[in-house]
């Protein structure tokens, strides 16, 4: 829990300078253990914290693309995951253990 209490001090930090709501390090160490045990957050089906999964992403461009047609919403042609998401600045070596 180190690393989430280093990010935590970080965030209440923030927060306070920017005038946020009221935050304190209780309330950030309880969001921490729930969205662990309710899987809010977590590695995907790699050791990577944060990165996208394409073809996730592929799917939900299946999915919502003739949603998005049959409300005569414009859509790029030819959409990609990779039109929509990167991992360009996902640093792999950083993920839950």
């Amino acid at each position: 829990m180190k690393d989430a209490t280093a990010t935590n001090d970080l965030i209440i930090k923030l927060n306070d300078a920017y005038k946020g709501f009221a935050y304190t390090k209780d309330q950030a160490a309880f969001s921490v253990s729930q969205q662990l045990k309710l899987k809010i957050v977590g590695n995907g089906a790699n050791t990577t914290l944060g990165d996208f999964d394409v073809d996730r992403i592929k799917k939900v461009i299946d999915v919502v693309t003739p949603i998005y047609t049959g409300q005569r919403k414009e859509i790029k042609t030819g959409l990609t995951a990779q039109d929509l998401v990167t991992n360009e600045f996902i640093d792999p070596s950083i993920g839950l253990s």
